[in-house]
């Protein structure tokens, strides 16, 4: 098995006397894994010390062999798509991109090249293009947020909780742009409270509750422990 990307000792992160996550050991290789768990599960507190927006209360978390927080290097390499809605429905999807790209240090002659080949590469068709973001279905929106994501080459791509609110339609095209990128040599993170949702998908999963990791592994074996 390859090395881990992720590599997570003994890690803990308390909210004064709540817990989000207790004393967890945990590996996440390359691929497409999925986080399980209910809400309140610590899913989202897992991916906020991943992603170098929490620190740990105790314990250590590696990504790519480095501490994430405060660590621009690490932070570069990854592609963050959160659950919360931000999109600024006045604006269009390209107009959203070229912003976030300029903040970003991307340089604005980058654009429009740079956006037309982040919609092209979320299936988002050039007829919604000229479309504000208010106007666009929870789907299309998903793509954009995805797009937003992809936007500086990451090599680890972390979605979550992507399906919630989507049609069978759209979870399965979603699914299907996430495999184009696992294709192409991106690992992904993606959570879920639905274990169904995800089967298809990841080869791995780990599955969270009351902070605590209940099971991790392949896919199989997991669903076959349960």
């Amino acid at each position: 098995m390859n090395d881990p990307i992720i590599q997570g000792i003994k890690l803990s992160r308390w909210y004064g006397v709540v817990m989000g996550l207790n004393n967890i050991d945990f590996q996440i290789h390359p691929g497409i894994t999925g986080l399980v768990g209910p809400n309140g599960a610590g899913k989202s507190t897992l991916i906020q010390i991943i992603t170098g927006q929490l620190q740990p209360s105790s314990g250590s978390l590696k990504v790519f062999g480095e501490n994430p927080w405060n660590q621009p290097s690490v932070l570069r390499r990854i592609g963050y798509c959160p659950e919360r809605e931000s999109l600024p429905e006045h604006l269009k999807p390209m107009d959203w991109l070229s912003g976030l790209g300029q903040i970003s240090g991307i340089p604005r002659t980058a654009f429009p090249e740079l956006g037309i080949r982040l919609l092209k590469r979320v299936k988002l068709g050039e007829a919604h293009w000229k479309k504000r973001l208010g106007q666009y279905s929870k789907g299309m929106r998903q793509r954009v947020k995805l797009a937003q994501a992809l936007m500086h080459s990451p090599d680890l791509l972390i979605l979550d909780e992507p399906m919630n609110g989507l049609d069978p339609m759209g979870r399965q095209d979603i699914a299907d742009i996430l495999k184009s990128l696992a294709h192409e040599g991106i690992s992904i993170i993606i959570s879920s409270h639905i274990l169904a949702e995800l089967e298809s998908l990841c080869k791995n999963v780990m599955i969270l509750n009351w902070g605590r990791v209940i099971a991790s592994g392949a896919k199989n074996e997991i669903r076959s422990d349960l």
